[in-house]
């Protein structure tokens, strides 16, 4: 037995029954942790059988969350997000449903953290008829468009991605500076253990803005429900999901959904 082996044999859920969704997580927590890992691995990590372990990774790969090899996974390398402008064109019909649900609890005067999502983006055009506003944005794209209807808007500054995201310490420590009613983003994914990002540096910016946030609305299409990504970011701070359909899911949040 290897080190590696022998560090998973050791682990505190040998012996503990695990649901699916736990094991997905902790697949990619240690993917996270070391950049490939194996089927033996896994099974000694989360007591199941080799054989559920594969069917685990085969879901996992289909959700993009992690490549499968032969005997085992490896982690993508999502440092950098799919780019922009092919976020910008998928599901706008979704994106508009969720946005005209999202900007009624925008309030005149309110001060808001946008994240860089395309899905966030759909709010700003419904934020005319608002008064007052000031806009804390890592989005480059929509620090543009918020300034082209004249919001109140300050970017946080930081290492640019993907030509329109802000990430890294600059960013986070722009965003400490602030202490604001609601936030407003999106995710890669989500499940009853939290919202998904496909990098680190996103997941750091969000929390930062869930931290120094009133309230906070997650905007999530069907789609991405009761998935995985790479990163999660708790849901322990998140008030309210807004979806485009009708779902059943029970995960401690107020869900708000298209009723047409």
């Amino acid at each position: 037995m290897n080190k590696n082996e022998q560090s998973f044999e050791n682990n505190s859920f040998i012996g503990v029954s695990m649901f699916p969704i736990e094991r997905y997580d902790l697949i990619i927590n240690l993917l996270e942790e070391k950049s490939s890992i194996t089927v033996k691995e896994l099974s000694l990590a989360t007591n199941a059988t080799p054989a559920t372990i594969r069917r685990d990774l085969e879901k996992l790969d289909r959700e993009g969350a992690l490549k499968r090899t032969h005997g085992g996974a490896v982690r993508l390398n999502n440092a950098i997000d799919p780019p922009f402008s092919l976020r910008d064109s998928e599901k706008e019909t979704e994106k508009i449903k969720m946005a005209k649900i999202a900007v009624k609890f925008i309030n005149d005067g309110d001060t808001l953290f946008f994240d860089s999502s395309t899905t966030i983006m759909r709010l700003i055009p419904f934020l005319n008829s608002k008064s007052g506003l000031t806009v804390i944005t890592n989005g480059i794209k929509t620090a543009f468009e918020l300034g082209k209807i004249g919001v109140n808007t300050i970017c946080t500054g930081g290492e640019l991605v993907n030509l329109n995201t802000l990430v890294g310490l600059e960013a986070i420590h722009a965003i400490e500076k602030y202490h604001v009613d609601k936030f407003f983003f999106s995710c890669r994914a989500v499940n009853e253990l939290g919202a998904y990002e496909s990098s680190t540096q996103s997941v750091e910016v969000k929390q930062a803005m869930n931290k120094n946030a009133q309230e906070s609305y997650l905007l999530a299409d069907r789609g991405k429900l009761n998935k995985t990504a790479f990163v999660r970011l708790n849901l322990n701070k998140i008030d309210t999901l807004i979806t485009d359909s009708h779902v059943d899911y029970d995960w401690g949040l107020n869900v708000i959904w298209d009723e047409k």
